[in-house]
């Protein structure tokens, strides 16, 4: 039976309840030994790393907490719309409210055409378009701290990697971009016993639900954000994994914040180690569930919302280690906030304004994000599939 969080859960709390429960017998070791045995596992202290991931779980499940950590993220949301060459985006995210009612009436074919709403490049209405400004303050802080294979001054850092024996890569046109086919791209064995592979620099997209070795193998174990397009971006969110990880790298100063011994990179790349994956018995009586494995990622970062045999934990509202609920939390706003509201950076205006165009740009799409991708006029310069998947990690460029 998944066990339920309905609170805030100090960081013993969590250990016991979670962490000791799933974890307590992996492969007839416990998980401190195997995480000290691992020599793929690089951080500053392993004898600490068990305490940083509960530190995080804590943090999480407190919604006062997360909320007063993302003032900082609304801060630099502000600076950036403070910037002149924002100014039309300013007066939009300030206009918000108006301009949702004119999308919803777009939508559903009652606007006017003289007050026809922002629309993308298939034709669809959208609030506003938020000019990758989302995107780029959360890059801004990923290369802060080394993720995405880029420095704090976005050069790309050479590294290269053999993948886990299921990989597939992208095979290359001659300008070395990845040959688009008929239902999704052309691809070769790359994984283990082949040739290492260069990794690519940015934050890919998914154009789905990626099987878990490229999640945990190739995602986490090098260090990606990403474009969380293909997990339900209308309920989970396209960038909510990224809020997450803004909060905790953006409170991590102090022992009055997080006080982590490890750096969030490690901690990220850590998830990707062999020891991450439970040997907690799912229940037998769901094919799916007892087929599948559960990992750290989804104690920590991905639980459900609803009742499903095969999750780690059930979420309760306000409980933010489940991506639905933050997503929900921060796409909140009547439209009719006051201008002292707006003023105010502890009321996450800026943020929940963009956070909810986008939800509402995915609400209003075409959900096919491959079709898209595939679609739109861009280069892709990398692209990983898992052997008998159906859902791609791809680095792309926008022409």
């Amino acid at each position: 039976m998944p066990f339920p969080i309905t609170g805030p859960l100090t960081p013993d709390q969590f250990r016991a309840q979670i962490i000791d429960h799933y974890w307590a017998n992996h492969g007839g070791k416990p998980l401190q030994q195997k995480i000290d045995e691992d020599a793929s596992c690089l951080v500053t202290s392993k004898a600490a790393l068990i305490d940083d991931y509960c530190k995080i779980g804590s943090f999480l499940s407190n919604r006062v907490k997360v909320l007063a950590g993302l003032v900082r993220l609304e801060n630099a949301i502000r600076a950036e719309l403070s910037r002149n060459e924002r100014a039309a985006l300013r007066g939009q995210v300030d206009n918000f409210g108006a301009l949702r009612t004119r999308a919803n009436q777009a939508k559903a074919n009652l606007a006017l055409p003289e007050s026809a709403p922002f629309k993308n490049r298939r034709n669809e209405p959208i609030v506003l378009k938020t000019g990758k400004l989302l995107s780029g303050v959360f890059a801004a802080e990923e290369m802060r701290c080394g993720f995405n294979g880029l420095n704090a001054m976005a050069q790309p850092v050479a590294r290269s990697a053999t993948l886990h024996s299921q990989a597939r890569v992208g095979v290359k046109d001659a300008q070395g971009n990845v040959v688009k086919t008929g239902g999704g791209f052309q691809v070769q064995p790359g994984g283990r016993g082949a040739n290492t592979v260069n990794l690519p620099s940015g934050v890919p997209g998914m154009t789905g639900g990626v099987k878990g070795m490229d999640f945990n193998r190739i995602l986490l174990r090098h260090g990606y954000q990403w474009k969380d397009v293909g997990a339900g971006a209308l309920d989970h969110g396209e960038y909510t994994h990224r809020v997450q990880w803004y909060a905790i790298t953006t409170n991590n100063t102090t022992s009055v914040d997080l006080g982590l011994a490890n750096t969030p990179l490690q901690i990220f790349q850590s998830m990707g180690c062999l020891f991450a994956r439970s040997t907690w018995p799912l229940p037998v009586d769901d094919v799916g569930a007892a087929a599948s494995k559960t990992y750290l990622w989804e104690a920590v970062f991905d639980c459900f919302a609803k009742l499903t045999s095969g999750s780690i934990a059930i979420a309760s509202p306000g409980v933010f280690n489940c991506p639905d609920h933050l997503n929900t939390e921060l796409s909140k706003l009547s439209g009719a906030e006051t201008p002292e509201f707006k003023a105010d950076p502890d009321n996450l205006y800026c943020l929940r304004a963009l956070m909810s165009a986008r939800r509402f740009k995915r609400f209003a799409t075409n959900p096919d994000p491959l079709r898209n991708l595939m679609a739109d006029n861009k280069k892709v310069k990398e692209a990983y599939i898992q052997d008998n998947a159906d859902a791609y990690l791809a680095w792309y460029v926008t022409e």
